[in-house]
């Protein structure tokens, strides 16, 4: 019995560092450098783009990749997907640049896109948001003046890949509440505990 509680209890405590995050966003496109053949869509100056990104806090050992990490972005009727792959997911705190940033970026293939650069870089010039380089289990757009969408690269088949170069702003960003199963777990593992407890006095 003591035996079962006890491994009840280590997944509890380790359940919230396995869960994954995914944040919901929103915003205009202010910047077209490059859309070859209209590979992106009839995209335009202001026009609102919207999806998700999602990313666990343990990242793989030994590398700067991590391995649960999403991404989804959806730009005039064309959306883009990086799913379950590898992603670059990083904090800065204090960097060269003199500032805190949170950067997630695919520079990777997938399907017919290879891309340079798909993903989000937020930015605090003031140095204050981060306290080291974990990765956040919350994120506010109000904390960085520097909110951006990249979507950089190209589409196959070589030699006449046709490249792309758009960013954006993002104005809106929301944490998507984690599954029921993790929400369920929380309170079972309370009642665990007390039982546990009690238990044990006897």
């Amino acid at each position: 019995m003591r035996q079962a509680i006890l491994l009840l209890l280590l997944l509890c405590v380790i359940s919230p560092a396995l869960a994954s995050y995914q944040y919901e966003f929103s915003g205009h496109i202010d910047l077209i450098e490059r859309n070859e053949g209209h590979v992106l869509g009839d995209i335009s100056l202001q026009q609102p783009f919207h999806g998700w990104f999602s990313y666990s806090i343990v990242p793989i050992q030994g590398n700067a990749y991590n391995q649960n990490a999403s991404m989804s972005v959806t730009l005039d009727s064309l959306t883009l997907s990086y799913l379950d792959d590898h992603i670059y997911v990083r904090v800065s705190n204090n960097s060269s640049y003199n500032n805190d940033a949170f950067t997630f970026a695919v520079d990777n293939a997938q399907g017919n896109f290879s891309y340079s650069w798909f993903g989000v870089e937020f930015i605090d010039s003031s140095n204050s948001v981060f306290n080291n380089r974990d990765l956040p289990v919350s994120l506010d757009l109000a904390d960085f003046d520097s909110t951006r969408l990249r979507v950089w690269g190209s589409q196959y088949p070589y030699p006449n890949s046709q490249s792309f170069n758009v960013e954006g702003v993002i104005t809106t960003l929301t944490l998507i509440p984690e599954p029921a199963t993790l929400s369920l777990l929380i309170p079972g593992c309370v009642l665990l505990y007390r039982r546990s407890k009690n238990h044990l006095k006897n």
